[in-house]
Parts: C-alpha cells; structure tokens; sequence
C-alpha cells in the first residue's frame, strides 16, 4: 500500500512539474492592478517584464492595463504578469 501511494505522489509531482514547465517561475504571476508597469516594443505583439532578453533593441515602458488594451500578450519567455480585469 505504502508502494501505491509513493508512486501516485511521484506521478503528481511530475505532472505538476510538467505543467509548470519545469521551473517555478515560468507560472505568471496575476498583477493586482492595471498601473503594474511592463515593456513593450517597437515592433512586437507582447509586453515584458524589465529585464526581458525580448528588449534588447527597444524598451518603451507602459503599463499592464494599457498593454492588455491595446492588444499586447504576455511574452512567453519572461512570463510578465497577467492582467485580472
């Protein structure tokens, strides 16, 4: 039985890692309001957090609600917050 129930955590341990995508910070983090500021480009479709690799050639500081309302996305590599409108 002990065997049963060490297998089923290591499965969901997994799982969770797996949707994750492996690394703890991948998972956006839900901002508390519109004002959070976030970057965005000249010429890209996503908004990033400072730092972002992404802002190498532009980085115009807006901020989140602005982004999500002018069509921006969350840019997948750097996993900027999200809005919860």
């Amino acid at each position: 039985m002990k065997m049963i129930i060490r297998k089923t955590i290591m499965t969901l341990a997994i799982v969770t890692v797996m949707i994750a995508g492996g690394h703890a910070d991948t998972i956006s983090v839900i901002a508390a309001n519109g004002d959070t500021v976030v970057y965005i480009t000249k010429t890209g479709d996503c908004y990033h957090k400072d730092g972002c690799s992404s802002l190498s050639h532009s980085k115009i500081q807006t901020t989140l609600k602005d982004a999500v309302d002018n069509g921006y996305r969350p840019c997948k590599r750097c996993k900027p917050p999200i809005f919860d409108n």
